[in-house]
């Protein structure tokens, strides 16, 4: 391939890139694409001139329509490239299918051409001019004001519930779909959480993108945690999680409007671990969907640690102090978060800058009682994994928290329906608490979910 026809397939890939990224609310590579400023015009559709805009108005201006049908698909072809030095031309056509279900016409099409300017920076095409020759649209034109009303409305409802689990009294948050109707049965789906998570963190923002699809979700606090019972406070133990995320599921298979066929389990980084026992042993459980796992073997808590000695230590120490509190019924306390410390919960700068806002806040209590490693550094998942024989889909990255132990578990899981989808570039932290990637995950968790379900 000549230096020339090279280039000319590179200027067609970010073309490509561009409205594969935009049908998967991918706004991190979508904004990629694109130069510092982006001359856009529209005009010949919504009569509102060209203007100079930042990538990130772009996306703010997309973000705020699209996310709102259930699937838009762009299709372009006809290329006409005219590359001159540092610079090209591109000409394109282009169909806009939007997907969206309601009781009226499901789907908008607009159907027209593009006329896009790039320029190479870093030895790479950025667009820098984009503009939409609007031919005609069909179908349903009322389609993107509904997709607009879906994102601004509240598409859940929730509603604050009790259940047992040890004997204990264990608080959640139900939420359901808007259009919940009495009578009918929805799949259903109990969430775990990190490490000493409170279920107004990460649990609730999945449990509401899942309301909205149409599921039932339940994000709970586990024992000894947030609203719900057991003492000593805040004690971090795994195995209680394992039967607490039973106990979800058997309340939520209680439940008239729940489909207990049609049960399963979504877990947050460690909660993974324990979501993974939980389903590889109760049939309750039809499926899994784990995201940013923090699997537990010896080889990974010694990553996690830095050294053997060191997670020696706190094994040892936890021992010290469970058999203080077994005798004399003090509890030794430290923090959960800290910046410098080693012998606290979750250790340095990276988790104390998430956790202690929450602190601040009054929602998450920055408390560990030291006897938790005792009960942490003894369980592991990767017997679960070895056991787990129902359809199972891991979400995990290159930037999420110990990706060979990842990869270590998902290659030990038996199940002949499973995908490990491997997402290289986004951070740990963003799976908690990014909406596009809320967005996106829940998306895919449903996706997995429903194809179990066919």
């Amino acid at each position: 391939m000549t230096l020339n026809a090279q280039e000319m397939k590179n200027i067609k890939e970010i073309i490509s890139t561009l409205f594969i990224a935009t049908d998967n609310n991918d706004w991190h590579q979508l904004e990629k694409t694109f130069a510092p400023t982006v001359l856009l015009d529209y005009s010949s559709m919504n009569r509102i001139e060209a203007s100079e805009v930042t990538p990130e108005e772009i996306i703010k201006s997309w973000k705020s329509i699209l996310p709102g049908f259930d699937f838009t698909h762009h299709q372009i072809g006809n290329f006409i490239v005219e590359q001159n030095g540092n610079t090209a031309k591109v000409y394109c056509y282009g169909t806009a299918t939007h997907y969206l279900e309601n009781e009226g016409k499901n789907l908008w099409t607009v159907v027209g051409s593009y006329d896009f300017s790039l320029k190479i920076k870093n030895k790479k095409w950025l667009i820098t001019e984009m503009k939409f020759n609007f031919k005609y649209q069909s179908g349903n034109i009322k389609l993107p004001q509904i997709a607009i009303e879906k994102l601004t409305s509240k598409n859940y409802i929730m509603k604050k519930v009790t259940f047992k689990s040890g004997g204990l009294d264990l608080v959640g948050d139900l939420y359901l779909p808007a259009n919940f109707e009495e009578g009918k049965q929805y799949p259903a789906v109990p969430i775990l959480g990190p490490m000493t998570y409170a279920k107004e963190q990460a649990p609730t923002e999945y449990a509401k993108r899942f309301a909205e699809r149409g599921y039932v979700a339940l994000a709970f606090d586990p024992r000894f945690r947030g609203e719900s019972a057991g003492l000593p406070r805040e004690l971090e133990d795994p195995i209680a999680k394992v039967e607490d995320a039973k106990a979800a599921a058997k309340y939520l298979a209680s439940l008239s409007m729940v489909n207990d066929k049609q049960i399963v389990g979504f877990a947050v980084c460690q909660g993974s671990s324990e979501m993974l026992r939980a389903v590889s042993e109760d049939d309750i459980f039809k499926g899994l969907v784990t995201v940013a796992g923090h699997y537990r073997d010896r080889k990974g808590d010694i990553q996690w640690m830095a050294t053997e000695e060191a997670l020696e230590e706190r094994i040892a120490e936890g021992k010290v102090a469970l058999n203080t509190f077994k005798q004399t019924g003090e509890v030794v306390n430290v923090p959960a978060v800290d910046q410098t410390r080693m012998d606290v919960g979750m250790p340095g700068k990276f988790v104390w800058d998430w956790y202690h806002a929450w602190s601040d806040n009054g929602i998450w209590v920055n408390n560990y009682p030291k006897m938790s490693d005792a009960l942490l550094f003894e369980y592991e998942s990767l017997t679960a994994a070895q056991k787990l024989d129902k359809p199972y889909l891991m979400i995990h990255s290159d930037n999420s928290f110990l990706p060979d132990a990842a990869k270590r578990q998902f290659e030990a899981v038996p199940a002949t329906m499973k995908k490990l989808q491997w997402e290289g570039e986004t951070g740990h932290l963003q799976y908690y608490d990014d909406p596009e990637i809320l967005d996106r995950t829940a998306n895919q968790a449903i996706q997995w979910y429903n194809a179990i379900f066919e």
